[in-house]
């Protein structure tokens, strides 16, 4: 538990500094069902985007597609690179689940105030997490005896216990161009059929 509370503040940190606003999950309908396809400590987030976060996430966008090399690789880096928020309003939905995942589970639909999404841009992407555990000392020699009775190695070895986890994150960035005045509600509508709402925190 504490490991993953260590991981959740780091990844709030790392967004916090790098995207203007967060929504709040609110609820979905049923995350039982969504299990299935993503795990038990499966993680949903949404982001409201600035220009320089969305320059950010245009770098990432053309890793991937230079990774996948589609045949129409060239009309998809000049559209990436045009990318800009005069288009509209610019949000990222993504998704960790506890294991990479087949494509058919990342068919997502996506609702802002009232308003389907004009335009979806999706890509992948990793954190690496790592956990040093405190250092070990196991005796090789003889051992000293203190005047407190305690004893201690004269000669030892040093060592760490060091664990790491890869964390996989789909992010989905989101141009809406008539969204509605209110309390900005996005609403995600899942593959299995379930609905998750979130609301901008404006706190």
């Amino acid at each position: 538990m504490k490991t993953l509370n260590k991981f959740l503040f780091l990844l709030s940190i790392f967004f916090f500094s790098c995207i203007s606003k967060e929504y709040r999950l609110i609820g979905i309908t049923s995350r039982m069902e969504e299990v299935f396809y993503y795990g038990n400590d499966f993680k949903v987030t949404a982001w409201e985007v600035d220009q320089e976060r969305l320059d950010k996430i245009k770098l990432d966008l053309k890793n991937s597609i230079a990774l996948e090399n589609p045949s129409n690789a060239k009309d998809r880096w000049r559209e990436v690179s045009e990318l800009s928020l005069k288009d509209g309003n610019y949000i990222l939905f993504q998704i960790l689940p506890d294991t990479k995942v087949p494509t058919d589970f990342l068919k997502f639909s996506f609702q802002w105030n009232g308003n389907q999404s004009t335009k979806t841009y999706s890509y992948y992407s990793e954190i690496l997490e790592t956990n040093i555990r405190g250092r070990y000392y196991y005796p090789i020699g003889g051992f000293y005896g203190g005047g407190g009775g305690f004893m201690y190695p004269t000669n030892s070895r040093q060592t760490e216990q060091i664990t790491q986890r890869l964390y996989h994150i789909y992010n989905f960035l989101l141009l809406f161009k008539n969204g509605k005045e209110g309390k900005n509600i996005l609403k995600v509508f899942t593959p299995a059929g379930n609905q998750m709402e979130f609301e901008l925190n404006t706190q």
